[in-house]
């Protein structure tokens, strides 16, 4: 199956809302892009985390990241019908470096991160 443009470019765009909410500690803009039953599991600072995606908003919210040297980088994305992955490199995030697999779903309303599955090292 042959991805479709619009998708891809759509799911860029999405990838794209999850970077600057990031950089900017916009919960708002966290909450449009990911599915309310979302959940995030990976490692950060030495611990393994798997939390409702509330949590990562809570992080997020009024903490921009900009300031701080965060930039990332859409790595890749795989995508198969109304099913796909992204990985997404993060540098100084929360004073972390991550590597993040993001697992979006096409429904009516666009694309939508499912799930947020990470490696997280400090930044130091």
């Amino acid at each position: 199956m042959v991805p479709e443009l619009d998708d891809l470019g759509a799911i860029k765009a999405c990838i794209g809302k999850y970077i600057e909410g990031s950089a900017r500690g916009d919960r708002k803009l966290l909450e449009e892009i990911f599915l309310p039953s979302a959940r995030m599991v990976g490692w950060f600072a030495g611990q393994c985390v798997d939390v409702p995606i509330v949590e990562f908003f809570r992080a997020a919210e009024g903490n921009p990241q900009s300031d701080h040297g965060y930039r990332a980088e859409l790595q890749s994305i795989q995508l198969t019908g109304t099913a796909a992955v992204a990985t997404l490199a993060e540098n100084a995030y929360l004073n972390h470096d991550f590597v993040d697999y993001l697992s979006l779903i096409k429904r009516e309303d666009g694309w939508k991160i499912a799930h947020k599955s990470f490696h997280g090292e400090s930044a130091d």
